[in-house]
């Protein structure tokens, strides 16, 4: 369902960093915006196929937003210079969103920068524990529901619940072989979602010894574009 530009964790420079995006209804869906992302979306001419692009974030480490700002201010060239894409972005803390963009000189923070719920892809704006103002997303795309963990030290239980319900099409969640973290133990993913729904969860947020552990677990890896 939904693509990556990376599947790394904050430090794995190889992976790249953990950002996802879709394209529908002639709108680039962005999830984070994480080392390398802006460059991305111009080597692969997404902004040539669509008339909208809407930014979910999920927190603001560095690994989640350092392309934001870079966006923002090709995108207001690109209204200028090229053509017409409205743009906006969605954070539960918008307010401390708005003061981060406009120390980065993005004056018109104001804006583009709303709650998730003014989004009509955000079907619930779940919080996460991992560090302040961290969330993730249960979001309907294309006729999928689907959850976006973004950083988390656990599980949701919200969306566990409607995992196991068959209540969810995919199920992007973020995970770690490291223990006593602000991120989710690979334990907690074993014991917690049978064999019979690992099909639907692919795992992000990752590094190799990790990837080759949630494989042999039977989870997904996540589908990278670039």
């Amino acid at each position: 369902m939904l693509k990556f530009f990376g599947d790394g964790g904050a430090f794995d420079i190889n992976r790249g960093s953990t950002s996802a995006f879709y394209i529908v209804d002639k709108t680039l869906i962005l999830i984070d915006t994480g080392y390398g992302v802006y460059e991305k979306i111009l080597n692969l001419h997404l902004l040539d196929k669509v008339e909208k692009v809407e930014i979910l974030i999920t927190h603001t480490h560095g690994d989640h937003i350092s392309s934001l700002a870079s966006i923002c201010d090709y995108l207001k060239f690109y209204n200028i210079m090229v053509r017409r894409v409205d743009y906006k972005i969605y954070y539960e803390n918008s307010e401390n969103l708005i003061k981060l963009l406009k120390l980065m000189l993005i004056d018109w923070a104001d804006k583009i920068v709303f709650k998730p719920s003014q989004c009509k892809y955000v079907l619930q704006c779940l919080p996460q524990e991992h560090f302040e103002n961290a969330y993730g997303y249960i979001l309907n795309i294309a006729g999928k529901t689907i959850f976006y963990s973004g950083d988390a030290k656990h599980i949701n239980e919200t969306a566990l619940s409607l995992l196991k319900q068959k209540k969810i099409d995919y199920f992007y969640q973020e995970v770690t072989l490291i223990e006593n973290v602000q991120h989710t133990n690979i334990k907690e993913l074993i014991d917690n979602i049978p064999s019979d729904l690992r099909s639907e969860v692919y795992c992000m947020h990752l590094n190799d010894k990790t990837a080759s552990e949630v494989v042999k677990f039977g989870f997904n890896l996540v589908d990278i574009a670039f």
